[in-house]
């Protein structure tokens, strides 16, 4: 089954982006994992939005929000990967942060 099957990608509420439920992404995620983390298992969540302006229309930028897992033991090659890094948000908007926060409302529950 294709990930976009199982991981439904929905419009920001305000209508300039998408994006993927935090927590169903998380969900989907971790019983994937092979070996599965026990329920005793620390996971941190290391949070990065990497934005870039776009000046050929004016005042846009473009916002990309990605989590990283963390997990006692990785080693700092595997935290680094590329394959660690989880892209759930991608917000195209003027640059405020009134936009930011409106696109994101429902993501970060």
């Amino acid at each position: 089954m294709e990930t976009n099957e199982e991981l439904p990608v929905v419009m920001t509420p305000g209508g300039c982006g998408a994006q993927i439920d935090i927590m169903t992404y998380l969900r989907w995620y971790l019983e994937k994992l092979e070996p599965a983390p026990s329920n005793d298992t620390l996971i941190d969540l290391k949070f990065v939005f990497d934005g870039a302006r776009m000046t050929s229309r004016g005042n846009k930028v473009q916002e990309v929000g990605t989590f990283d897992l963390l997990f006692t033991g990785q080693s700092l090659s595997t935290i680094r990967s590329p394959t660690n890094s989880h892209q759930w948000a991608i917000i195209f908007s003027e640059e405020t942060r009134e936009n930011l926060r409106r696109e994101l409302k429902d993501g970060l529950k």
